[in-house]
Protein backbone atom coordinates (compact mmCIF):
# COMPACT_ATOMS: atom_id res chain seq x y z
CA UNK A 1 0.00 0.00 0.00
CA UNK A 2 1.20 3.53 -0.76
CA UNK A 3 2.38 5.79 2.01
CA UNK A 4 -0.32 8.38 2.64
CA UNK A 5 -0.06 12.08 3.51
CA UNK A 6 -0.32 13.64 6.97
CA UNK A 7 -3.97 12.78 7.63
CA UNK A 8 -3.04 9.10 7.62
CA UNK A 9 -1.05 6.93 9.97
CA UNK A 10 1.57 4.98 8.03
CA UNK A 11 2.44 1.66 9.65
CA UNK A 12 4.99 -1.11 9.36
CA UNK A 13 3.14 -4.39 9.96
CA UNK A 14 5.07 -7.36 11.29
CA UNK A 15 4.72 -10.55 13.29
CA UNK A 16 6.40 -11.47 16.55
CA UNK A 17 5.86 -15.17 17.33
CA UNK A 18 2.06 -15.43 16.79
CA UNK A 19 1.22 -11.78 17.46
CA UNK A 20 0.54 -9.22 14.71
CA UNK A 21 2.08 -5.84 15.55
CA UNK A 22 2.35 -2.45 13.87
CA UNK A 23 4.68 0.49 14.42
CA UNK A 24 4.47 4.07 13.23
CA UNK A 25 6.54 4.16 10.03
CA UNK A 26 7.84 7.64 10.85
CA UNK A 27 10.06 6.03 13.52
CA UNK A 28 11.37 3.20 11.31
CA UNK A 29 14.77 3.80 9.71
CA UNK A 30 15.33 0.45 8.03
CA UNK A 31 14.60 -3.26 8.19
CA UNK A 32 17.70 -5.44 8.07
CA UNK A 33 18.25 -9.16 7.89
CA UNK A 34 19.89 -10.56 10.98
CA UNK A 35 23.34 -9.08 11.46
CA UNK A 36 26.10 -9.97 13.88
CA UNK A 37 25.61 -8.50 17.29
CA UNK A 38 27.61 -8.71 20.49
CA UNK A 39 25.91 -10.24 23.50
CA UNK A 40 25.66 -8.09 26.60
CA UNK A 41 26.36 -9.79 29.91
CA UNK A 42 24.14 -8.81 32.83
CA UNK A 43 21.81 -6.73 30.66
CA UNK A 44 18.02 -6.85 30.78
CA UNK A 45 16.65 -10.16 29.43
CA UNK A 46 15.13 -8.51 26.36
CA UNK A 47 18.47 -6.91 25.43
CA UNK A 48 20.00 -9.59 23.22
CA UNK A 49 23.01 -7.56 22.18
CA UNK A 50 24.61 -4.54 20.62
CA UNK A 51 25.01 -4.05 16.86
CA UNK A 52 26.74 -1.46 14.73
CA UNK A 53 24.40 0.69 12.67
CA UNK A 54 25.74 3.54 10.53
CA UNK A 55 28.93 3.65 12.59
CA UNK A 56 27.27 3.68 16.03
CA UNK A 57 26.54 0.96 18.54
CA UNK A 58 22.82 0.48 19.19
CA UNK A 59 20.97 -1.94 21.49
CA UNK A 60 19.09 -4.88 19.97
CA UNK A 61 15.90 -5.86 21.76
CA UNK A 62 13.94 -9.07 21.21
CA UNK A 63 10.32 -7.93 21.09
CA UNK A 64 9.05 -11.41 22.01
CA UNK A 65 11.10 -11.42 25.21
CA UNK A 66 10.16 -7.80 25.98
CA UNK A 67 6.46 -8.71 25.65
CA UNK A 68 6.96 -11.94 27.64
CA UNK A 69 5.57 -14.10 24.83
CA UNK A 70 5.85 -17.88 24.82
CA UNK A 71 7.12 -20.14 22.01
CA UNK A 72 9.90 -17.77 21.05
CA UNK A 73 11.26 -18.61 17.61
CA UNK A 74 15.04 -19.17 17.20
CA UNK A 75 16.87 -16.62 15.05
CA UNK A 76 17.79 -17.45 11.46
CA UNK A 77 19.61 -15.48 8.77
CA UNK A 78 16.17 -14.26 7.63
CA UNK A 79 15.23 -12.92 11.07
CA UNK A 80 14.40 -9.23 10.58
CA UNK A 81 15.76 -6.44 12.74
CA UNK A 82 13.66 -3.29 12.63
CA UNK A 83 15.92 -0.30 13.21
CA UNK A 84 13.93 2.55 14.66
CA UNK A 85 14.69 5.96 16.07
CA UNK A 86 12.65 7.39 18.87
CA UNK A 87 13.36 10.33 21.14
CA UNK A 88 16.92 10.64 19.87
CA UNK A 89 17.77 6.98 20.44
CA UNK A 90 18.22 4.28 17.80
CA UNK A 91 17.43 0.69 18.63
CA UNK A 92 17.10 -2.61 16.76
CA UNK A 93 13.95 -4.63 17.38
CA UNK A 94 13.94 -8.34 16.51
CA UNK A 95 10.72 -9.54 14.88
CA UNK A 96 9.67 -12.88 13.40
CA UNK A 97 8.54 -11.64 9.98
CA UNK A 98 7.64 -8.44 8.13
CA UNK A 99 4.36 -8.03 6.25
CA UNK A 100 4.95 -4.56 4.81
CA UNK A 101 3.50 -1.08 5.10
CA UNK A 102 -0.10 0.05 5.27
CA UNK A 103 -1.90 3.30 5.89
CA UNK A 104 -4.87 3.97 8.10
CA UNK A 105 -6.48 6.97 9.72
CA UNK A 106 -5.64 7.86 13.33
CA UNK A 107 -9.34 7.55 14.25
CA UNK A 108 -9.23 3.87 13.24
CA UNK A 109 -7.42 3.08 16.49
CA UNK A 110 -9.67 0.89 18.63
CA UNK A 111 -9.71 -0.06 22.33
CA UNK A 112 -7.05 2.51 23.22
CA UNK A 113 -8.57 2.94 26.67
CA UNK A 114 -7.71 -0.60 27.74
CA UNK A 115 -4.02 0.03 27.02
CA UNK A 116 -3.76 3.32 28.93
CA UNK A 117 -1.82 1.69 31.77
CA UNK A 118 0.93 0.68 29.33
CA UNK A 119 0.59 -3.08 29.77
CA UNK A 120 1.24 -4.28 27.14
CA UNK A 121 3.11 -1.32 25.61
CA UNK A 122 0.49 -0.66 22.93
CA UNK A 123 -1.70 2.26 21.92
CA UNK A 124 -4.63 0.10 20.78
CA UNK A 125 -5.80 -2.16 17.98
CA UNK A 126 -5.63 -1.32 14.27
CA UNK A 127 -7.33 -3.28 11.49
CA UNK A 128 -4.70 -4.09 8.85
CA UNK A 129 -4.77 -6.11 5.62
CA UNK A 130 -3.29 -8.98 7.67
CA UNK A 131 -5.88 -8.78 10.45
CA UNK A 132 -6.15 -7.02 13.79
CA UNK A 133 -2.81 -5.66 14.91
CA UNK A 134 -1.52 -4.19 18.16
CA UNK A 135 -0.11 -0.71 17.52
CA UNK A 136 3.12 -0.52 19.52
CA UNK A 137 3.66 2.44 21.81
CA UNK A 138 7.40 2.85 21.18
CA UNK A 139 7.78 5.21 24.14
CA UNK A 140 6.61 2.45 26.50
CA UNK A 141 8.19 -0.37 24.48
CA UNK A 142 11.62 1.22 24.76
CA UNK A 143 11.20 2.24 28.40
CA UNK A 144 14.00 -0.03 29.56
CA UNK A 145 16.44 1.01 32.26
CA UNK A 146 19.89 0.67 30.71
CA UNK A 147 21.56 2.93 33.30
CA UNK A 148 23.10 0.14 35.41
CA UNK A 149 24.45 -1.55 32.27
CA UNK A 150 25.79 1.76 30.90
CA UNK A 151 27.53 2.45 34.24
CA UNK A 152 29.21 -0.99 34.18
CA UNK A 153 30.32 -0.55 30.56
CA UNK A 154 31.65 2.97 31.22
CA UNK A 155 33.49 1.87 34.37
CA UNK A 156 34.97 -1.08 32.51
CA UNK A 157 36.15 1.16 29.66
CA UNK A 158 37.60 3.73 32.06
CA UNK A 159 39.52 1.01 33.89
CA UNK A 160 41.12 -0.12 30.61
CA UNK A 161 39.35 -3.46 30.57
CA UNK A 162 40.67 -5.92 27.98
CA UNK A 163 37.06 -6.25 26.72
CA UNK A 164 36.97 -2.62 25.63
CA UNK A 165 35.58 -2.29 22.11
CA UNK A 166 34.15 -5.78 21.91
Amino acid sequence: MDIQPNNHLNLLNFRVVDLLLSADLSHIDKVLSLVAFSRVPLGPNCLVGIMTYEGSSIPVIDIAVRLELENIVPYTLETPIIVCSFKGRSVGLIATSIYGVAATTPDALQLGEIFEDGVPPCKGIIETPNGQSFLLDLDRMLDIDFSALEDRLNNSAAAGSPNKGQ
